[in-house]
């Protein structure tokens, strides 16, 4: 008969050393995806913050400003308040909904808003290698009016965290509201 033989403690603390680097790679996986969840839930209400105002334009028969801030990416919402009395003079616009983008929560900011073309064939993009007052004068103010319509914009949102570079393109149709994202892949293009 054999004796029983069990695990020398060489053996244990292999097994320990393995699943502690098992852990730590799920760990730090997880955090990235999180961190990335949350960049992709700030797209998400950008987006919807677009369309938001398209409607309340026409709910308000009121033109409606969109910019950012060039230091934090936070969106900056105006409205012409008295059309006739005031024209062209906007106050902020401040409502709850608005102030549920908020770029503080993320890495994640606005680097470039460009209005196109009315047709949204214009390719004109802004390189992120550009210098910091070729950024701010990338991020151009948005206007929607009354009749339901704005103008067709290009929006990009990226996250400059080293290790998880991350990009994604919001193209606003000025003509029927709509706004579709595409996420960037950085590894076979620049993010512009």
């Amino acid at each position: 008969m054999l004796p029983k033989r069990g695990f020398s403690l060489i053996e244990l603390l292999l097994v320990l050393v393995v699943l502690a680097m098992l852990g730590a790679v799920v760990i730090d996986n997880l955090s990235g995806s999180l961190e990335q969840t949350q960049a992709r839930e700030q797209v998400t209400r950008l987006s919807t913050l677009l369309r938001a105002l398209r409607a309340e334009a026409a709910n308000t028969g009121r033109k409606f400003h969109l910019g950012f801030d060039s230091q934090s990416g936070k969106p900056q919402v105006s409205i012409e308040k008295d059309p006739l009395g005031q024209p062209g003079v906007y106050e902020p616009y401040q409502q709850w909904w608005v102030s549920l983008v908020d770029p503080t929560e993320t890495a994640a900011r606005v680097v470039s808003c460009r209005r196109t073309g009315g047709d949204d064939l214009d390719e004109s993009q802004m390189s992120l290698d550009e210098s910091p007052d070729q950024q701010q004068a990338a991020l151009e103010t948005l206007c929607f009016s009354p009749s339901g319509a704005s103008d067709s914009a290009r929006l990009v949102v990226y996250d400059q965290d080293p290790q998880r570079p991350w990009a994604v393109e919001i193209t606003l149709n000025g003509v029927d509201g709509s706004a579709s994202t595409r996420e960037m892949d950085l590894t076979q293009e620049e993010p512009q």
